[in-house]
């Protein structure tokens, strides 16, 4: 490993890659750590990156208030719907985010299915 006269930060470089925004092959010896590959397409992922954050945000401030409405017993029936629907929605994105417990989990269902068979 190498260090960045100086600072005392490591580095590494590399060879190939692609930009994590526009997807345009990364040319010639860049470090490891470069994700995108022009200032454009940086202040996209940032932009990208602060939306993701406030939408984090905005949901948690949501399912507060549905946690106050089932507090009330306001129509449980259809709150239990929607959060099962949720909560499939969640476990996609896990599976999106390669969550190592639910892909043991699919597999298991998986598995499980092809038993019944």
């Amino acid at each position: 490993m190498e260090y960045e006269y100086g600072t005392g930060i490591p580095y590494e470089w590399t060879t190939g890659g692609k930009c994590s925004e526009c997807g345009k092959p990364f040319e010639g010896m860049h470090l490891l750590s470069k994700t995108t590959c022009s200032p454009k397409c940086r202040k996209r992922r940032e932009r990208r990156q602060k939306e993701a954050h406030a939408a984090w945000i905005g949901a948690l401030h949501e399912l507060q208030k549905i946690r106050d409405a089932i507090k009330r017993d306001e129509d449980i029936e259809h709150h239990r719907e929607c959060l099962n629907r949720l909560k499939g929605e969640i476990n996609d994105l896990l599976l999106l985010a390669k969550d190592t417990e639910a892909m043991e989990r699919r597999a298991m269902l998986e598995a499980r299915a092809q038993r019944r068979q």
